[in-house]
């Protein structure tokens, strides 16, 4: 986990105008009206029932069997982050040995293994592109664990996704319970979408801007799992990732060596996980009486405490990107891991409240 070295925190009665700014419009935003907050306990826990059923879906590990997964992806940033263009991912897991996973493009290999709880890989820079964290971690392990949930402040809104009922789910820090009332989705928010007969997750977004969408039409099962055929990640509107699983079968044949690090791998410990997500918040630097407008930044924070691939999810004024975006990288992390533990990558969503006079 990563701790923050220097945090300008958001207090008084400027935040609360930011906070409660509206998240724009978007064809995929289904949470803009009629939310309310689940305060019953028997409803709350319905709602974490659909959650767990959602994970249950996805979480190929905990069925305790070998499997091979294949999957390919494209990846169109139009160069705002790293290697557009198409990509393979394969991944192998026994549960006696571990993990291998490969992915690979045009001019980049990414290879990693964990056994035996530790991790090795052979990858340029000991770190790997956002786009590959976000084609596995969003494929694979979208949700936090319904534990976390039960601590988060929980409101809810009926909808609808391509002409189908759908339960949409906005998870936030109940410590923030005061902006509960407003009637749409708040910046800080996660909003969950699921199908509420099937509890198949159907739209997940971590920060208004980025939306996954998963096409279960054609699912690809597992024993008990069950993945979409077709996942899509789009920010704003445009699609920057299009993923399809190609086969998940069981592995029939485990070979040690698959799961075997090589001399070079070891050599480059400590490996580097696929972490969550971080997601914090920063207010205006100074009080002002002019109108409060926000950007979230989307990037990745690597082992080392830096911003990699940092871009904005909203506003098409160059200034207000720029200065959001300094913001950020003005802020310090250190790694709070043990020496010689795995260290950590995450995705990192920054929501930034600026005046038009930010420095």
């Amino acid at each position: 986990m990563l701790e923050y070295l220097k945090y300008i925190s958001i207090c008084g009665l400027l935040a609360q105008i930011a906070l409660c700014q509206p998240v724009p419009e978007n064809r995929l935003e289904l949470a803009s009206s009629g939310v309310h907050v689940v305060d019953v306990p028997e409803e709350r826990d319905a709602l974490i029932r659909l959650l767990d059923k959602a994970r249950s879906y996805y979480t190929l590990r905990e069925a305790r069997q070998a499997y091979h997964l294949k999957t390919s992806f494209t990846v169109t940033s139009g160069g705002r982050t790293e290697f557009d263009g198409d990509w393979q991912l394969d991944e192998m897991f026994s549960p006696s040995h571990g993990f291998r996973l490969t992915a690979r493009t045009a001019g980049y290999v990414f290879e990693q293994l964990r056994t035996s709880n530790l991790t090795y890989q052979d990858t340029p820079g000991g770190t790997f592109p956002l786009r590959l964290h976000e084609a596995h971690g969003h494929l694979l392990g979208p949700l936090e664990s319904t534990r976390n949930m039960r601590r988060d402040l929980i409101r809810t809104v009926d909808a609808s996704l391509n002409g189908a009922p759908v339960t949409c789910l906005l998870l936030s820090d109940a410590r923030r319970s005061s902006e509960a009332g407003a009637p749409g989705r708040l910046w800080q928010e996660r909003e969950e979408c699921l199908d509420p007969q099937t509890g198949h997750l159907l739209l997940h977004s971590p920060a208004p801007g980025l939306y996954v969408l998963y096409d279960f039409s054609q699912p690809v099962k597992f024993e008990s799992k069950e993945l979409p055929g077709k996942m899509t990640v789009v920010e704003n509107e445009t699609t920057v990732i299009e993923e399809r699983v190609e086969s998940l079968e069981a592995l029939a044949k485990v070979d040690p060596n698959d799961f075997t690090p090589t001399a070079q791998m070891r050599s480059k410990r400590p490996g580097t996980a696929m972490s969550g997500l971080e997601k914090f918040t920063l207010g205006p630097t100074r009080p002002s009486s002019a109108t409060i407008q926000t950007v979230v930044i989307f990037g990745l924070l690597t082992p080392d405490g830096k911003v990699a691939e940092a871009h904005a999810l909203q506003s098409s004024d160059p200034a207000l990107i720029e200065a959001a975006l300094r913001r950020v990288s003005q802020i310090r992390f250190q790694s709070a891991v043990a020496p010689g533990a795995d260290r950590e990558q995450h995705e990192l969503f920054a929501v930034v409240h600026l005046t038009p006079d930010a420095p």
